[in-house]
């Protein structure tokens, strides 16, 4: 004799309850929204953080082939221009050897402000020893594709 089985008693409704469809879709909407606001606080913060007007890509740097004379004021062999220098806070020092014929030509970042310095060698029968002076004119700002300057002690 076997025992009678009760019957079984669903804890669930057999049907599938609407409210669940709900809840997952709720959850699909706060996650798109939440995803659509950090997407623009992130976009806001990186625009803030340039300035106004500016482009985020940097602009190429043009850069003007500087040439001219160098006359450090004195004649004679015992005088030896060998150097111009450009020095700018941004660019740095950046330098051309001064030619026999007391020339000089280099490309200089456009636009900046340089102060210039002149070095020779002066020689005598005790020796020889570096000089230096400004040149003039100091300061010195290169614009355009070429620019002539002569530059004088």
């Amino acid at each position: 004799m076997s025992t009678p089985q009760p019957s079984p008693h669903p804890y669930y409704s057999s049907q599938p309850s609407h409210s669940h469809d709900k809840f997952v879709a709720a959850i699909i909407i706060v996650a798109v929204l939440t995803a659509a606001v950090a997407g623009g606080i992130g976009y806001g913060l990186g625009s803030v953080s340039r300035t106004l007007g500016t482009s985020p890509q940097p602009k190429p740097t043009s850069f003007t082939y500087t040439h001219g004379s160098v006359n450090i004021g004195r004649s004679g062999s015992q005088y030896t221009p060998f150097a111009i220098y450009f020095d700018n806070q941004y660019t740095g020092t950046l330098a051309s050897t001064i030619f026999s014929g007391g020339t000089y030509q280099l490309y200089l970042p456009s636009g900046n402000v340089y102060q210039v310095t002149i070095y020779w060698y002066q020689s005598s029968f005790s020796g020889t020893t570096l000089q230096s002076c400004t040149a003039r004119p100091s300061p010195f700002t290169p614009t355009g594709s070429s620019y002539t300057q002569e530059f004088l002690c």
